[in-house]
Formats: C-alpha cells, structure tokens, sequence
C-alpha cells in the first residue's frame, strides 16, 4: 500500500523529466510543423501557467482534506467531538473550493486581458 501511495506522489513529479527527452522522437520538428514554438514564451503566458499550475496543487490538497473530513467522519463511530471537527475540517475545504474558485476565475480575467488578442494564456478560448 505504501509503494502504491508513494509512487501516486511521486510520479507526476518525475513524469516532467521523462517527457526532457522526448525531443530524439522528433516531436520539436512535429511542433514547428504545426506552427507551435517550443522556444521561450513571454512573461504573462509564464506567470498564468505558474498559477494555473499552483491552483490546480491547491485544488488537489482541497480534495484530500475532503476525504480526511470523510473519512474522519465515516470512523468516528458516533463520538460529537470527531464528528465536529470533520463537519469543520469539510467546511473549510468548501469554502476554500470557493476561493479558489474566485481565485482562477480572477486570474484568468486578469491574464487574458494581459495576454491580448493572441489568446488565452489560462486556455479556455
């Protein structure tokens, strides 16, 4: 279970470093070829991308402490004190859905003005 936990955590972090190399298999020229730059991208598409990324990280540990309030409630076998205290560890991760929700929405406004008429730098568009 341990090797199964461990490896669902650390693989999307080495998965990056997997796709490096890619470039041998041709996929640069395949790019240019569809008119994509695998070159260097300009300031708003990388700060929209680094808080794309960023609020999808928070988006996933908002999960988990879903399922911790669950869960602690599913085993708390009756007792108020658990019970209390997963009601508000689920509350706070709906309201904390709700954050980020504003969050992304505002970034992706702010983003796409600065971004201009070339497109969206969140996606959507």
């Amino acid at each position: 279970m341990a090797v199964l936990l461990v490896s669902f955590i650390i693989g999307p972090l080495v998965m990056p470093m997997m796709v490096v190399g890619a470039d041998k298999y041709g996929l640069d020229d395949t790019a240019d070829a569809a008119g994509l730059s695998t070159t260097q991208k300009d300031l708003p598409t990388v700060i929209g991308l680094f808080i794309k990324y960023l609020l999808q990280l928070i988006g996933v540990i908002l999960l988990l402490f879903l399922l911790y309030g669950g869960i602690l409630w599913m085993t708390s076998a009756g007792s108020e004190d658990k019970i209390k205290k997963a009601k508000g560890i689920i509350t706070n991760a709906i309201i904390g859905l709700v954050i980020i929700l504003a969050a992304y929405s505002i970034t992706w406004f702010v983003m796409d003005k600065l971004a201009g008429p070339e497109g969206a730098v969140l996606g959507g568009k």
